[in-house]
């Protein structure tokens, strides 16, 4: 079990607070008559291809929202706000993403990756296959994993054992090989 303090000092040391636009480069969310996102069954939002025409402008869109975001003319909140409302008001605060991208399941590799490297208070934009992401680090709250935003930290608890395991015993386990010639003399029994 992690202390307080290991919890305090694996949140610190690998995450990071951000709010991101992403904008799909062949496919758009399906809208109901009341403007929301429509879902499934499963809870997953519907998706509908795009002509080749609006999938050309996608990275002209991307870049004005990145500009408009970085030059202040608008900010993160007013996109997130139009597009996304309904993020918006779930997650207020913004997303806390892990540096470790095999604990992310949320988050794609590239938007960890971009994440950690801008500062808090940088813009950056980035894009994978299927999206441009414009990215905003934000300065992490104080203890965020104990307040509203604690639903994001269910396992912040199992990272910072894993980090102290291996801080404690990674060298060694490095140090682990098979010695062949000891285990070449053995055979392996099967069992049916």
């Amino acid at each position: 079990m992690a202390t307080d303090e290991e919890k305090d000092e694996y949140f610190l040391n690998n995450y990071a607070r951000i709010k991101y636009l992403m904008v799909l480069k062949k496919y758009d969310y399906k809208y109901d008559e009341d403007g929301d996102r429509v879902t499934d069954s499963t809870g997953n939002y519907v998706l509908e291809s795009i002509s080749d025409e609006e999938a050309a402008a996608r990275k002209d869109l991307a870049t004005l929202y990145y500009n408009n975001i970085k030059d202040g003319s608008k900010t993160m909140d007013e996109y997130l706000e139009e597009k996304y409302s309904d993020i918006a008001k779930t997650f207020p605060n913004g997303y806390y993403v892990v540096q470790n991208i095999y604990y992310s399941t949320l988050f794609t590799t590239t938007i960890i990756t971009a994440a950690f490297d801008i500062e808090p208070g940088e813009v950056t934009m980035t894009e994978n296959e299927d999206a441009y992401f414009i990215i905003e680090r934000l300065e992490l709250e104080e203890k965020a994993y104990e307040g509203a935003d604690k639903s994001q930290f269910s396992n912040l608890s199992e990272y910072a054992v894993g980090e102290k395991f291996t801080a404690k015993f990674g060298e060694i386990i490095d140090a682990a090989y098979e010695n062949e010639n000891i285990t070449g003399e053995y055979s392996v029994l099967t069992v049916d």
